[in-house]
Order: C-alpha cells, then structure tokens, then sequence
C-alpha cells in the first residue's frame, strides 16, 4: 500500500538539478568514443565527416569500399571548380580534406549495430573493432545493378 503513494510522490516532485547533472554526465561525450559514427565513405560520408569536424565533433568514418560509387567514374566534368577530373581524383581530395578537419577513417564493413541506451549506439566491424557514439548517420550510397550480359565489365567506367 505505501508503494503507490511512494511512487506518485517520486514523479510528481519537481526534480532537482543534480538528478539532471548525473543524466547529463552519462550521456556526455567523455563515455563514447566518438560524437559521431557516419556509416559510409562516399560523396555524402566524407563532406559530412568535414562538416561535422568544422563543429568540434570528434567523428570517425567508417567506410568498406573509399570513396563510393563517385570514384568509379571515368571523367567527371560537372563538378564546381573543376573543368575536368576522374571521380578518383575528386574523392582522393575528398578523404584528404576530412582527413585534414580532424575525421578518422577507418576503411571496414560494418556487421552489427547495437542500441545500448537512449542516445547511445555500439557499431561493430568485421574485423571486430567497436565502437560507441550518440549519433549515428548513414550515408551507404547506392550500388549500380549490372544486366550479367557477357563482357559487361569491360565497358564499365
């Protein structure tokens, strides 16, 4: 019977400021290994990387195949700045710049992502490296379909 009246008196008790300090400091970037996880080393994954750097987030990139579906372009002719280039070149220039604002990189397949708490995730690779952040971006990309006719590869690029 005291239970309930217990109970009501906890939640209907404003909360005092340390309660919200302790919450503050469980979910404060000292716990995790990184602000930011991005999933994905493309053309989306690495600007968001440098951007993310430019506001002091302390974020790793975690990528299995560098530089995206962008890299396996012959000439890219369209790109601000730029009269003419491969997309080699221009994702070259992009891992150096995110690499230059302060991202880490970490070139692996992610295999399990786990939800520990609210606002805290665990991202494993498969070479077994983990580590946690309170946010995750998923920047994946797209992989072009291939019809299986015989010397498609040869005309792709």
């Amino acid at each position: 019977m005291w239970m309930i009246p217990l109970f009501l008196y906890i939640f209907s008790v404003p909360m005092h400021r340390n309660v919200w300090n302790i919450f503050y400091h469980l979910h404060s970037s000292s716990m995790f290994d990184y602000d930011l996880i991005i999933i994905g080393a493309g053309s989306a994954g690495l600007p968001a990387g440098m951007y993310a750097s430019r506001y002091k987030l302390k974020n790793i990139i975690i990528g299995e195949m560098p530089w995206g579906a962008l890299a396996t372009s012959h000439e890219v002719e369209n790109w601000p700045w730029v009269i003419s280039a491969s997309g080699g070149q221009i994702m070259d220039s992009f891992l150096e710049q995110a690499k230059h604002a302060g991202s880490e990189f970490l070139q692996d397949r992610v295999s399990q992502i786990q939800f520990l708490a609210p606002f805290s995730f665990r991202v494993t690779t498969l070479w077994w490296k983990s580590v946690t952040s309170r946010t995750l971006l998923f920047a994946t990309g797209n992989e072009y379909r291939h019809l299986g006719v015989p010397w498609e590869d040869a005309f792709l690029g």
